[in-house]
């Protein structure tokens, strides 16, 4: 249903999926200029991830940066008296179609590291099938603590807004060598390594220590986001007003 009510202006979905796609694009632009420095494959590895299970997360749970105005304008109401998971129903009641652009320019990249794999493609694609999954969870737990954030402390959309674009920002960026705490600052309160550098050493070098590592961040932020959640609505008062979900 998202999806044909995007698709209802043909013209306008088209430019808008084009034209993240585009936006990508000249972002990699940049960091060619500096492929003396990095390593170009291993950004694409890191972008053919990142950038699909952003993507996918918008396309399904596309309510997600929408939370913390959700529970500050007791709009959460509509979703509390429907018998089904209110998180659920709530994230995934909309999706961004533009996404579609970013899931293209993932997969671009996933085509260009396989060209580069002579060997072991079926296994690759099954750890990045694998890695995506995590990391579209590992995202969506994000969004959800940082939204969650409004039943304590009121509107959290700023927060919502700077922590998810530093996220984005940090997890895109080629990594150099990080000093210890922000090594640790985003491992833990911007889970941008977790995201990033965590596939790329599975799906570059096969790090069994590094996989493990990720399933267990996931299990920690998909729990974390499902207590901060539950713990808010013990919190949440109702704006006693009608609205239409339509």
């Amino acid at each position: 249903m998202n999806f044909r009510s995007n698709y209802e202006y043909k013209k306008n979905f088209y430019i808008q999926v084009v034209t993240m796609l585009l936006n990508n694009v000249f972002f990699l632009g940049y960091w060619i200029m500096f492929f003396d420095i990095f390593s170009l494959i291993d950004i694409f590895y890191v972008y053919s991830v990142v950038y699909v299970a952003f993507g996918l997360t918008q396309l399904i749970a596309g309510n997600l940066p929408n939370i913390a105005t959700i529970i500050a304008t007791g709009q959460l109401d509509i979703y509390l008296i429907k018998p089904r998971n209110s998180l659920l129903y709530m994230i995934m009641s909309k999706s961004s179609i533009v996404a579609l652009g970013d899931i293209i320019y993932g997969l671009i990249a996933l085509s260009v590291t396989l060209v580069k794999t002579s060997e072991y493609l079926f296994i690759l694609l099954l750890y990045w099938l694998l890695l995506v999954v995590l990391v579209v969870t590992v995202i969506a737990s994000y969004y959800i603590i940082l939204g969650s954030l409004t039943f304590f402390i009121g509107n959290s959309k700023a927060i919502t807004d700077t922590g998810t674009s530093a996220l984005i920002m940090f997890a895109t960026y080629p990594q150099v060598k990080l000093n210890p705490t922000m090594t640790l600052v985003l491992s833990t309160i911007i889970p941008s390594l977790i995201i990033s550098i965590f596939p790329l050493q599975i799906l570059r070098y096969s790090s069994s220590y590094y996989l493990l590592l990720l399933f267990i961040a996931t299990a920690v932020f998909l729990l974390l986001s499902l207590v901060t959640y539950k713990q808010g609505l013990k919190r949440y008062e109702s704006s006693n007003s009608i609205n239409l979900n339509v």
